[in-house]
C-alpha cells in the first residue's frame, strides 16, 4: 500500500502512464493490493506489467471490469495467456518484450502467431500504445 502515494503523485503531476512489475515474486495479494489502487485512482492508467504472471486470468478478469488497466504481454506466464488477452481485450494489450531478459522479436513473432486477427496483432504491436498516449495528449 506504500503505492498509495505514488498513486496521488502521478495523479496530481498527470504523469501518466504508470507500469508495474506484476511477475513473481509478486504474489496474487500483491496484485490485488494493486487493484484496490486502481480502482481508488480511476483516472491513472495503469500497465500491469508481464500480464500478472501466473496469476493472467485474475488480471485479464480485473482488467476487463476497468478503463483504466492495461495489460503489459511481456514476459507472459503461457501463450496461451497471451492469446487469452489478445482475445478478451484486443485494444487493452501492448507489446513490450522485457529485453535484456527476453527477445524482442521472438515477443512480436509470439503475438503475430496467437493473435485471433493481423489488425488486432496491428494494435498490440503499437497502435494501442499510440492511442494510449495520444488520448492523454503525451505525444
Amino acid at each position: 500500500m506504500q503505492l498509495d502515494v505514488v498513486f496521488q503523485a502521478i495523479r496530481n503531476t498527470r504523469l501518466y502512464p504508470v507500469w508495474v512489475h506484476t511477475f513473481n515474486p509478486v504474489t496474487l495479494n500483491d496484485i490485488k493490493l494493486l487493484m484496490q489502487l486502481c480502482v481508488r485512482y480511476p483516472e491513472v492508467p495503469v500497465i500491469f506489467g508481464h500480464l500478472g504472471g501466473s496469476n493472467w486470468i485474475d488480471v485479464i478478469k480485473f482488467a476487463k471490469e476497468h478503463d483504466n488497466i492495461y495489460l503489459d504481454l511481456s514476459a507472459a506466464f503461457a501463450s496461451i495467456a497471451t492469446k487469452m488477452a489478445l482475445v478478451e481485450l484486443p485494444e487493452k494489450c501492448l507489446y513490450s518484450s522485457d529485453a535484456p531478459y527476453g527477445e524482442p522479436y521472438l515477443y512480436k513473432q509470439l503475438i503475430e502467431f496467437v493473435s485471433p486477427s493481423q489488425s488486432i496483432a496491428k494494435m498490440e504491436l503499437g497502435e494501442n500504445i499510440l492511442k494510449l498516449l495520444n488520448s492523454m495528449n503525451l505525444i
